[in-house]
This record gives C-alpha cells, sequence and structure tokens, in this order.
C-alpha cells in the first residue's frame, strides 16, 4: 500500500508530520478517550509560526485544537509545515514528503486540502516530486579540494569544491555518467570566497586553529546567515550539482567564540538539510558523531574525517544500518589495517593527503 510519509502519523495511507526545521517530529498518541493526539512541533499558521495539535477519532479526522496553538519563538524557523486558510479550502504543505510504494521511495512536495479541518485529502495537482538523487553505499569516489580536477579515476561521483569547479566540469562528468557532490563550508568564514563580502562581522568568531584565513561562524544567526547560505545552495542547483558536502557544522564543539549549544547546532543543521532537499539537492552531514542519531533521518549520506584514526566510527553506525553510504577519509596508517577497518565498519575510504589534492588510495577498487 503506498502512503505518504513526513516523520509522524499513519492514517488512510498518509502519514503527517511538522518537521523540517528544528528535529522535532509530529506524534500521534493514542488518549484514554480512544481519541488519537497529533502534536504537531513546527506550522506556519496565517503567516506565523506555531505549534499546535489535532484531534479526532481516528487518523482520518483531525481538528485542531484551538487552545493548543501557541507562538513559537522567534528564532525558529517554521517552513516545513504550513496550514493556510486562503478563502476555502483549508491548505495543508508539507514541504518534504516521502512516497512509499512498491516500486520505492520519491521525495515530493505535497499539498492537502480540507473544507472543514475535519478531514484532509491529497491535491495530487499541486503535488509534485524533487527527484533527488541519493549516492548509494559501496560506489567508488573521489574527493579533490585542491589543484585541477583529475577526472581520470574510474569513479561514480566525484565531490569537489562548489565555487572552484565550474559548471562545464560538471556537466562533463554527467554526460559520463558520474555523479558530482559539490563541497563548501557551512560553517565557517572564508575570505577568500567569492561572497566573503556578504557575511556580517556578527556572525565571525574565533579562527579555525590550523586553517589561516578561516573563522567559525555563529550558527545561532540563521537569519542573517540564510541569504548567504541559501546563494550558495541555489549556485550548486546552478552548477547541476548532485549533492552537497557542507563542511564545519560542528562547531559547537569547538572553541567558536560563541556560546553554542548542541540545540544550536541541531537547528542550524536541520535548516541546512530543509534547504538543500527542497531544491531536489541531497545533502551529506559532514562529521558531528555526536549528533549521527538526530541527524540520519534527514541527512542523505555522511562524509567523515579520520574517525578509523580516532576510534569513534561505530558512532556512524546509523547512516550503515539505514542503508546510506558513508564517504571515509583517513589521513595516516597502515593502508591494509585501515581498509580492514573500514571494511568492518561498512565504511567506502578513501586514504589522502590532508591538501585533499588528486592523490588517492582507495580500500576498495577501483
Amino acid at each position: 500500500m503506498a502512503s505518504w510519509r513526513t516523520g509522524g502519523c499513519v492514517g488512510m495511507g498518509l502519514l503527517i508530520a511538522g518537521a523540517a526545521q528544528g528535529g522535532d517530529l509530529a506524534t500521534a498518541t493514542r488518549l484514554a478517550t480512544g481519541e488519537w493526539q497529533v502534536t504537531v512541533p513546527y506550522l506556519t499558521f496565517e503567516g506565523s509560526a506555531w505549534q499546535g495539535t489535532l484531534r479526532g477519532a481516528d487518523l482520518a479526522g483531525l481538528n485542531l485544537v484551538p487552545e493548543s496553538v501557541a507562538p513559537l519563538p522567534t528564532n525558529r524557523r517554521a517552513e516545513g509545515l504550513a496550514l493556510l486558510r486562503s478563502g476555502t479550502p483549508w491548505r495543508l504543505e508539507l514541504a518534504l514528503a516521502e512516497y512509499l510504494s512498491a516500486a520505492g521511495r520519491e521525495t515530493y512536495r505535497a499539498v492537502l486540502t480540507s473544507d472543514d479541518l475535519n478531514h484532509f485529502a491529497l491535491n495530487l495537482e499541486e503535488s509534485a516530486p524533487l527527484g533527488r538523487w541519493q549516492p548509494a553505499p559501496g560506489g567508488a569516489w573521489q574527493i579533490q579540494l585542491d589543484g585541477e580536477i583529475d577526472t581520470t579515476p574510474p569513479v561514480e561521483l566525484f565531490d569537489i569544491d562548489l565555487f572552484d569547479t565550474p559548471a562545464s566540469l560538471i556537466s562533463e562528468r554527467h554526460a559520463a555518467g558520474q555523479r558530482v557532490i559539490c563541497y563548501f563550508s557551512a560553517g565557517s568564514f572564508e575570505q577568500w570566497r567569492p561572497d566573503a563580502a556578504d557575511f556580517p562581522a556578527l556572525v565571525q568568531g574565533q579562527p579555525l586553529a590550523g586553517w589561516p584565513g578561516e573563522w567559525w561562524l555563529d550558527i545561532r544567526q540563521i537569519d542573517l546567515l540564510a541569504p548567504v547560505m541559501e546563494a550558495r545552495l541555489d549556485l550548486a542547483v546552478s552548477k547541476g550539482c548532485d549533492a552537497v558536502d557542507t563542511d564545519n557544522v560542528d562547531g559547537f564543539d569547538n572553541d567558536t567564540g560563541f556560546p553554542l549549544s548542541a540545540e544550536d547546532q541541531l537547528n542550524y543543521n536541520l535548516w541546512l538539510a530543509y534547504q538543500a532537499q527542497r531544491r531536489g539537492l541531497a545533502i551529506g552531514l559532514k562529521n558531528d558523531l555526536s549528533q549521527v542519531a538526530e541527524l540520519v533521518e534527514q541527512y542523505d549520506f555522511a562524509v567523515n574525517e579520520q574517525c578509523i584514526e580516532q576510534q569513534n566510527c561505530d558512532l556512524l553506525r546509523p547512516f550503515v544500518t539505514a542503508g546510506k553510504a558513508v564517504f571515509n577519509i583517513e589521513y595516516s596508517g597502515d593502508p591494509t589495517t585501515v581498509c580492514q577497518q573500514a571494511q568492518a565498519f561498512g565504511l567506502d575510504t578513501l586514504i589522502k593527503q590532508l591538501t585533499l589534492d588528486a592523490w588517492r588510495y582507495a580500500c576498495h577498487s577501483p
């Protein structure tokens, strides 16, 4: 049986949820009275951000509980679910939904309509697939962020710099049957980037140790960072990137100069995933191992550095268990030992130089 899924509750083949920003999923609870109660953490209602509860005798007929509706804090973004009234009918807009059927899984924007909030029906005319590609585990890959791109390795995908890579090279890789992941830093300010002047000084913090010309960002300030990061994602779309590798998204675990919390990081990383996926881009979680369990469902794959050297690869197991690719990079170690451990953890591992130039040692051929 086919169904829609956004992380919430099932009814009439439809799963309704409000998570896309901030990490919480809509939850369905069977009350002692026998009624179903659906708590929606994030929705937009008549132009403002709110949270609320729907309740009904069954999941096919849910009513909004007026006394449950409350405004969200101003620093929380609510773009994932919108409940709107513009004349008749009511519209429930799911910015990201998954359609599950015997044919597999596709990502959609979904619109449901209701005359009275008692029953929602899928509006097929306004619902459309996003067509997002997701890398499969076990594929041969290459990452190169320095020097002229060497396209000779017989790999399935390249991870290359968003700004330094011309659209023509991406087109050539597509013509050769390869995919392209475009790298950019989403958690640091790099003074040499062409959009450096677009970063307000207010969001620039401590320098990244060992990386001259680079400073941590205050990822709490999503409203200030959004124009820059959304423009970068738009650039990725315009160049034809299939996915993005967003670096430095673990600032809360570093000395950034800002009092970043784990919740701040989750909010920002979920916002990044939403913004990428709504554009049809897959997105990889870069490092941030302590939050893998909270982010694995929202991210399409993982990119990790040095988990074998640092002996924390087990934290990536949720991606492996979910059938999602984990692209691992190691910069040291005996190749035989490294590759044996990578195979045991189910990682797609390359041994690279720290400069991430063209040289590579792949743990499996080619």
